[in-house]
């Protein structure tokens, strides 16, 4: 019998591949190193494989090596996706700091995350840095995921402008049942305010960067339909607003206090 200690001790790992039981898979490089080299597991070893679509697979590694081999066995429940669906909305900071907002961000719960070329972010990266900015998040996001359970790797959406995220946006932000919020410093309402008719069924949250959204992209994040808050008395970095409001979020709408 697997008791929840044991499968809590099993490294997990993400496969970009469709599982299914009796299966064998080879491992990525990158996750082969983790396993063999830096955890040292040899072949044998209890694994959990998920592959994004929710649910958890148990499995052996087989093969320790640079592409290691791992058998698939049984399908089993993952419960650790939030009931609403929140999309992090972040103007881009300095290196650290946005790896900081997303790894958080996945940690509590987000299902998207929308990366905010800002007129006051600093470091504006041309087309080929945006691209491995991209790479870069997405791991983050499929290693934040593994660490904290979850089955579900969220969206790492591609770094745009305001506008143009609020223009590939405007459907779910029209939608009856999409709770959205910018955080504004000088907002006359708070998060505590917020009382919607019903309970959201998703959630888009903008943080703008270090020295906040200039005020023409504030004033057209509202008209396109996000509701101005702050989150309380203080005025907080970027990389601590994003995760302070999503635990507030999650715990009035979603799991966290579940």
């Amino acid at each position: 019998m697997t008791t929840t200690h044991d499968t809590a001790r099993r490294p997990r790992v993400f496969v970009d591949a469709v599982l299914a039981p009796g299966t064998s898979v080879t491992l990525a490089p990158e996750r082969s190193h983790h396993l063999v080299d830096v955890l040292r597991l040899k072949a044998g070893a209890a694994l959990i494989l998920f592959d994004g679509r929710g649910d958890d697979w148990s499995a052996t590694l087989v093969s320790a090596s640079k592409r290691a081999g791992v058998q698939v066995h049984e399908r089993r429940p993952n419960a650790c996706e939030s009931p609403i669906a929140i999309t992090l909305w972040q103007g881009l900071s300095q290196g650290a700091r946005m790896d900081a907002c997303l790894r958080q961000g996945v940690e509590l719960g987000i299902s998207g995350f929308r990366p905010l070329l800002t007129r006051r972010s600093s470091g504006k990266p041309d087309a080929k840095r945006a691209s491995r900015k991209h790479e870069h998040w997405a791991a983050i996001a499929i290693s934040a995921a593994e660490q904290s359970g979850r089955a579900v790797v969220p969206r790492v959406h591609e770094l745009a402008t305001p506008g143009a995220h609020l223009a590939a946006a405007a459907s779910a932000l029209r939608a009856p049942d999409t709770l959205a919020l910018v955080l504004l410093p000088d907002a006359e309402c708070s998060l505590g305010d917020i009382a919607p008719a019903r309970t959201p069924a998703r959630l888009e949250l903008m943080i703008g960067p270090e020295s906040g959204l200039d005020d023409v992209e504030a004033c057209r994040a509202i008209e396109a339909g996000f509701r101005p808050v702050r989150i309380g008395p203080r005025v907080l970095r970027t990389e601590t607003a994003g995760p302070a409001a999503i635990a507030v979020l999650q715990a009035r709408f979603g799991d966290l206090i579940a």
